[in-house]
């Protein structure tokens, strides 16, 4: 927060690699975001949170949002920025919220998954958009009040799709990887029920070394997502983010 306020964008940079909360609120109930906005020469760092899937509408001490508070103090260019991203943002909030029955034409649903779908991963836009529904889903899971497992169904939807885009990426390197650890057992091995094939993967010590590599890669295009973020799949279990793109990428795995 104090690096947005004093616009040190390679600050600011620095902490989102390292997973800081981008939405955590201070003393005042600012965000970062909120606390970049007090000068026109902040949309690099406006940029960079975004990016990082800060969320704009959060209404903060004196009941403003942040598009809200810079079109009374901020810069057309920001606003410009800013609106975009809410945009974009009110979109996902819709699908997660209501689902695509509430959306007649399911224009909202049909142009985020389009995105997710066509959008460069390196480009800002989708790194938002991947942020966003990751923020999303840790905010849903940690309701107390108001908790929800059709939102957090919802979201994780989306964020699956996002994880079969990344996994259709990486498929030829982890397929690599395990034949040059399994050999001709790759075929038995993925054949076997998913539960079975991670805990092969295990006894090898296979499971740690391709997370732990695919993060590293992933971390290269995608630097301000936290891959060890733990989704709650549709049976109760508990996963990272980094293990759903791996079973995306073993779903994937041809088995000869």
């Amino acid at each position: 927060m104090l690096a947005s306020e004093k616009f040190k964008v390679n600050i600011v940079r620095l902490l989102l690699e390292r997973n800081a909360d981008v939405d955590r609120t201070g003393a005042s109930n600012h965000t970062a975001l909120m606390l970049a906005l007090v000068s026109s020469h902040s949309d690099g760092v406006v940029r960079l949170l975004l990016q990082a899937g800060a969320n704009v509408n959060i209404v903060v001490q004196g009941g403003q949002t942040a598009v809200e508070y810079v079109e009374i103090k901020g810069s057309f260019d920001v606003l410009t920025i800013l609106e975009k991203a809410q945009s974009i943002q009110d979109a996902i909030n819709f699908e997660i919220n209501y689902g695509l029955s509430s959306d007649p034409g399911g224009e909202l649903k049909i142009e985020t998954l389009k995105k997710i779908n066509t959008l460069p991963i390196e480009s800002p836009e989708f790194q938002m958009i991947l942020n966003y529904i990751v923020n999303r889903i840790k905010v849903e899971q940690e309701r107390k009040e108001f908790f929800s497992l059709e939102r957090i169904s919802r979201a994780r939807i989306m964020l699956i799709t996002i994880a079969d885009r990344l996994a259709s990426i990486y498929v030829s390197y982890v397929d690599k990887v395990i034949k040059d650890v399994l050999s001709k057992r790759l075929k038995d091995v993925l054949e076997l029920p998913f539960e079975l094939q991670i805990e092969i993967l295990k006894r090898q010590g296979l499971q740690e070394m391709l997370l732990g590599s695919l993060k590293l890669r992933l971390k290269r295009k995608l630097p301000f997502t936290n891959f060890d973020t733990q989704i709650q799949l549709k049976n109760g279990r508990i996963v990272t983010f980094g293990f759903l793109i791996l079973q995306e990428i073993l779903n994937r795995l041809p088995l000869s």
